[in-house]
This record gives C-alpha cells, sequence and structure tokens, in this order.
C-alpha cells in the first residue's frame, strides 16, 4: 500500500495517480484486503450537492457523505462492533457543530493505527487514541459482505 502514501486528495478521485478521497481511499483499501466493498451510485449525486454548498459559501461534506455512509450501513453488509480489528471501518464525524453526523472514513490497519486522507494532507496514519482523532471516532464497523 505503499503507493496509496502518495496519493494527493481529490474530491471524486479514483485512483492515487489522479487523487482520492476519503470514500475512494477506504474502499481502495478495504479491497485491497480481501473486502467486495464498492463505492455507492448515489456518489455523483454527493458530489452535486459538495459543490452546490461550497458554491453557496458552506462547508460541504457534512450532509453529503453522512448520507453515504448511513445508507451503506444500511445495507446490511456491516456490522458494528465494539472495538477496533485489523481492516475494519472507522467512522468519525469531523464537524464541530455537527458531532453526531458521521463524513469521513478510515480503515484500521492494527496497533491502534488507521489509514484515511485529508485535504490539506493527503494520505496520514493517524492513531485512534491521538487527541484529535479520539473525539472524532464514532464506531467501528466489520465488512460481512
Amino acid at each position: 500500500m505503499r503507493d496509496l502514501r502518495m496519493a494527493k486528495y481529490k474530491r471524486g478521485g479514483r485512483s492515487a495517480d489522479e487523487g482520492l478521497d476519503c470514500k475512494s481511499l477506504f474502499v481502495e483499501v478495504m479491497n485491497r484486503c480481501g473486502n467486495d466493498v464498492r463505492t455507492p451510485d448515489i456518489e455523483v449525486f454527493a458530489v452535486e450537492r459538495v459543490a452546490a454548498s461550497l458554491a453557496r459559501g458552506e462547508y460541504p461534506y457534512s450532509e453529503a457523505d453522512a448520507g453515504l455512509v448511513a445508507q451503506e450501513l444500511r445495507s446490511g453488509k456491516w456490522q458494528k462492533i465494539d472495538a477496533p480489528e485489523f481492516v475494519c471501518a472507522v467512522l468519525m464525524a469531523l464537524d464541530p457543530d455537527k458531532p453526531a453526523l458521521i463524513q469521513h472514513l478510515g480503515v484500521y490497519i492494527g496497533e491502534q493505527r488507521f489509514i484515511h486522507i485529508l485535504e490539506d494532507m493527503g494520505v496520514i496514519v493517524s492513531r485512534i487514541d491521538d487527541r484529535f482523532f479520539r473525539r472524532k471516532i464514532r464506531g467501528f464497523y466489520r465488512w460481512i459482505g
């Protein structure tokens, strides 16, 4: 997965060369680890909503991304777990004004670490016990397909 570490952030990006957003990085890591996870078809709708929010000068990611995550969790393909385990989803709420709204994803890679991507940093590995992220994590989910 070293090639992913060099990827830059691009909303709607689908490859390490083109750029990735948190959902496309999440899908790529999950698939490389043997899970057949697909990007929801409504991603196109979410990108359109984000563009409209940006045009209005609003923080765009909360509702669009939260809707995608909520739909995926309702699909029956995920099981909520109490503690992180290798290659599980790490769900986060980053918007301080909406602390219950899940709009960011990462993949737990062991040893208290998860891989994810941030717009201003690209792909990073963070610790789940990091002072910032431990307050943002809202749950862990195992892929059951």
